[in-house]
């Protein structure tokens, strides 16, 4: 029983740029809430046995007054992101926007991403990061050159979260440095981003890439799914594990073929008890670990410092048993070490563990086979980045060791640790979803509005204007005429140009805004973002939003406004198409095709627009 009250203690797969893995179903955690009393109480025994081993708590950890059910925590190479009762921080690395805060910077300390409690679960790679929110919705940030963030685009930033699609019945998601699977309730598979030689199982794609969310076969069965880099593992309701993808390198997949390339799900062997699977995700030093539904592990892939814990170097071709005994309930992976986790909370590894800072003076300097660690205390989760480790305790408490070069250890300082720091998540701050924030300056043009709009003729009353300015995120530069997204980004100051339209001929004129330079925007140099009151809607929302260039409008339509085409860098232009409650990915176009269809551009429609306004006016 204890085995598996551990089990559903997890929650539902977090993914990180050194591993990605697959856990718990839902039911799995209601199922917990059950058990919480029996479960302390087994871990109060516990804590009696090992304080007769010398194996108590570490030193200054407290209870926490979170719930140990409330915190989710996964990290990218550098960054970390933690979900705790519903409100997502991040901190570490956001030189390319993965923590989402709408600035370019290096977090030494948690940061609050957005004002909401409506989280769900989060997924993290190298620059970048995927989340689900409880309604469903799918969410990407930071930065990708392969579509692996599923925005329509192979080199998408985006700084803030972004929402992917409009579908809300998304289960699960997981990502690796260039390609992205998630699950949808109904037990459908969907993939995207770099689909090389067919990798991601939906057939050969234009550019190698699939630009959106895109299903895989026509199977409702799936359970569970995680990414690895070009490839993809997923374990079906019936217990069986399918694998597919690029098997070079690491031979990674497991299964007997002689192709580069694995091009459809295909099933690991031929047993059918397979209940979680955890995959480092870089290609070329990739490994995997599987348990099946008796507690037994199995272990394949790269082999590298013997972190397999199979008792040698060499590498597997095929799931081969680990034969240390144990209740094993987590695991994590770096290229050469694995961090196990033992039912009883303790904390084991293998390969070549001393760079990872968790070993005594004197002691070897790395085992083929796992060996408990010298970190005290009881755990549920381990996570690796590169070269450090987050680690959360059974009472949800978050802790970091290791290299801190770009703020990953989240204790506020730069300096690195060889001893557990305790991460401190501040009070989260929660918008009233009702408040009305363009009512909040008394009927005052703020400053920022005051700069964006200037003299600009509109409809617009001094409470939109502030309302649209709120929602840019911006400040004013300290030259009183540009922008900046934040006091961190006080150096990199920006233009903003406001063009209003009526498209759709409704008498409620739409604002296109097109701001940035190459540090907002990377390549593509400006970010595009439109503000559109859909009928029936009292305020301005923000549409659209991430690198692009003035949208051109084709004159095929969507239900109530025309489709756009966004400029980037590229021969291929991704067209979006409105379809009732927000404008997604459509199609692609070519350079050369855009300019026979007659598409117009958005600047010379707002300038048309603006002429006939004032001759009626």
């Amino acid at each position: 029983m204890w085995k598996y009250l551990m089990m559903a203690l997890l929650f539902l797969p977090g993914n990180s740029g050194a591993q990605t893995k697959a856990k718990t179903t839902q039911e799995a955690v209601e199922q917990v809430k059950q058990n919480v009393e029996t479960l302390k109480n087994l871990f109060r025994k516990k804590s009696k046995d090992s304080a007769k081993e010398g194996q108590g708590e570490p030193q200054g950890m407290q209870e926490s007054t979170i719930s140990p059910l409330n915190v989710q925590v996964v990290v990218g190479y550098y960054h970390v992101l933690a979900i705790a009762d519903g409100v997502l921080y991040g901190w570490g690395d956001n030189t390319q926007g993965q923590l989402g805060l709408g600035v370019l910077s290096k977090e030494y300390t948690p940061r609050q991403i957005g004002t909401t409690n409506d989280w769900k679960m989060v997924a993290a790679a190298f620059f970048h990061s995927l989340a689900i929110k409880q309604d469903g919705s799918l969410w990407a940030w930071g930065w990708g050159n392969s579509a692996e963030m599923g925005l329509g685009q192979g080199n998408s930033k985006a700084h803030y979260p972004t929402q992917v699609g409009i579908d809300n019945d998304w289960r699960i998601v997981s990502t690796a440095s260039s390609n992205s699977v998630g699950l949808k309730n109904d037990g459908t598979l969907w993939v995207w981003g770099s689909n090389v030689n067919a990798c991601l199982g939906v057939g050969k794609t234009a550019n190698s890439s699939v630009y959106i969310p895109t299903k895989v076969g026509t199977d409702q069965d799936w359970n569970q799914a995680v990414a690895g880099q070009h490839v993809n593992f997923a374990i079906k309701s019936n217990g069986t594990l399918w694998a597919w993808g690029r098997n070079t390198g690491s031979n990674i997949l497991g299964i007997r073929t002689v192709n580069d390339v694995v091009q459809v799900p295909t099933q690991v062997g031929v047993d059918s008890d397979w209940e979680n699977v955890y995959v480092h995700s870089r290609h070329g030093g990739a490994s995997v670990v599987a348990v099946k539904k008796d507690g037994t592990v199995w272990t394949w892939g790269s082999n590298r410092s013997g972190k397999l814990g199979l008792g040698d170097e060499q590498e597997r071709l095929y799931p081969e048993r680990l034969t240390v005994e144990g209740n094993w309930i987590d695991f994590a992976f770096g290229d050469n070490y694995t961090i196990a986790l033992e039912g009883d909370g303790s904390l084991w590894h293998s390969g070549n563990y001393q760079r990872y800072n968790a070993t005594k003076i004197g002691e070897e300097s790395g085992s083929t086979v796992l060996k408990r660690m010298h970190i005290n205390g009881r755990w549920r989760e381990a996570h690796l980045g590169m070269n450090f480790t987050a680690l959360v305790d059974l009472q949800g408490n978050i802790w970091t060791y290791g290299i801190n070069a770009n703020g990953q250890l989240g204790w506020g300082v730069k300096e690195s640790s060889d001893k557990l720091v305790k991460v401190a998540l501040p009070t989260p701050v929660i918008a009233n979803k009702t408040t009305n924030y363009a009512s909040g300056d008394n009927g005052q043009l703020s400053q920022g509005a005051a700069l964006l709009f200037g003299d600009l003729k509109c409809k617009l009353s001094i409470a939109e204007k502030n309302s649209i300015y709120s929602q840019l995120g911006f400040a004013v530069a300290d030259d009183g005429k540009r922008f900046i997204l934040g006091a961190e980004a006080k150096d990199y100051p920006f233009e903003a140009y406001v063009f209003p339209t009526d498209l759709n001929k409704d008498g409620m004129e739409e604002y296109f805004i097109l701001y940035g330079n190459s540090y907002t925007s990377g390549m593509t140099g400006s970010n595009i973002i439109a503000f559109l009151k859909v009928s029936g809607g009292a305020d301005y929302q923000a549409y659209l939003g991430f690198p692009g260039t003035l949208p051109d409008v084709l004159e095929a339509a969507g239900e109530e406004w025309p489709d756009l085409v966004i400029g980037g860098p590229g021969f291929e232009l991704p067209v979006w198409r409105w379809d009732g409650g927000k404008y997604n990915f459509h199609r692609k176009i070519s350079s050369s095709d855009l300019a026979k269809s007659g598409s117009v551009n958005i600047e010379d429609v707002s300038k048309k627009y603006l002429a006939i306004d004032a001759v009626l006016r």
